[in-house]
């Protein structure tokens, strides 16, 4: 084959590759849209759900998603259709390099301490008992987790100085936007390894430990035997969030590391980067559809025994039984 046709092969490939992941984030981001107004709808709407503590994390966290939802995704969408980056400024970069570092890592970290917070909620409860205690150990926390990679990426972008103080391409992806702050190699892999994974490890690692505690507590010390009918909507709760994050942003997490620890040679086809970008996007997308069905789990099997129950009594009502002792 000669070059001109590897050449047209090549861009063919690419070209085809987009409009596949163009039609997936296209066909995912509209329901993951519509699913996050619902679920914030149903969080926000009645104070008793707004004022529940195991919410409060999570609204934090579908508000975060819906701005990625909102703001990076669409872009991306854009870039896929319409390559070069279009409106072709600078501020379209920032805001887009921002949208996908600083909301995309306040997930993965508010995520973490979600199921931290839920782990003392559950054995340590006394840490929470009185208004003081929450005020110190879950929303003062939960400020710090939000706002401070939000600071963090603002302080990123304008504090460092450099002779160029922003390096960007509009036929990239994102820009391929390239702030001051990581023209030093030890200060990339700290952002990386702490903000993005690290959350992802502790993600995991609460998940596990909450999960043998609570069969360690209830069958082990208690003597009981262990049944698995009892932990399955526990276990569905902490894996189909948590599962996300592991399967989607670990590949990616993993290649940045190697890459700055020069495990990955130069030359390696950039594209592979792009497509570990591509796959991180369906953590935000699937992740407002895991959060309803690990609420909802419970609230769908009670209200099928509600409509069970109230459909037992309609038909009561509307055939009531006859007393055999009239009919004579």
């Amino acid at each position: 084959m000669g070059i001109n046709e590897t050449n047209n092969s090549s861009n063919t490939e690419i070209s085809l590759s987009k409009s596949i992941q163009f039609w997936l984030l296209s066909i995912l981001d509209i329901p993951s849209i519509f699913c996050s107004l619902f679920l914030l709808y149903h969080l926000l709407t009645k104070q008793i759900r707004r004022s529940t503590l195991n919410n409060h994390v999570i609204i934090k966290i579908l508000l975060i998603s819906l701005f990625i939802q909102l703001i990076d995704i669409p872009l991306y969408l854009n870039f896929l259709r319409s390559n070069p980056v279009w409106p072709q400024t600078l501020v379209t970069c920032i805001v887009w390099w921002y949208a996908t570092h600083a909301m995309y890592n306040t997930t993965i970290i508010l995520t973490a301490w979600l199921y931290f917070e839920r782990y003392i909620r559950i054995f340590h409860n006394e840490y929470i008992s009185t208004k003081i205690k929450q005020w110190l150990f879950h929303y003062i926390s939960i400020i710090f987790f939000l706002i401070f990679p939000m600071i963090y990426y603002i302080l990123v972008l304008f504090i460092p100085s450099c002779e160029q103080q922003f390096i960007y391409d509009y036929t990239q992806a994102w820009c391929a936007l390239c702030p001051c702050y990581y023209n030093n190699n030890l200060s990339t892999i700290v952002d990386i390894a702490i903000n993005s994974i690290l959350p992802c490890l502790l993600i995991a690692l609460f998940s596990i430990v909450l999960l043998i505690h609570t069969i360690w507590i209830k069958n082990i010390r208690l003597k009981r035997v262990v049944q698995w009918k009892q932990y399955r909507k526990m276990i569905i709760q902490l894996f189909s969030i948590s599962s996300l994050f592991i399967i989607f942003n670990s590949p990616l997490m993993l290649y940045y590391l190697l890459y700055i620890l020069q495990y990955i040679p130069l030359d390696i086809d950039p594209q592979i980067e792009d497509y570990l970008n591509f796959l991180s996007y369906f953590s935000t997308l699937f992740l407002p559809f895991s959060i309803l069905f690990s609420l909802s789990h419970g609230c769908f099997r009670n209200g099928c025994k509600k409509f069970r129950k109230n459909f037992r009594k309609h038909r009561a009502n509307i055939h009531p039984k006859k007393n055999p002792r009239l009919q004579h």
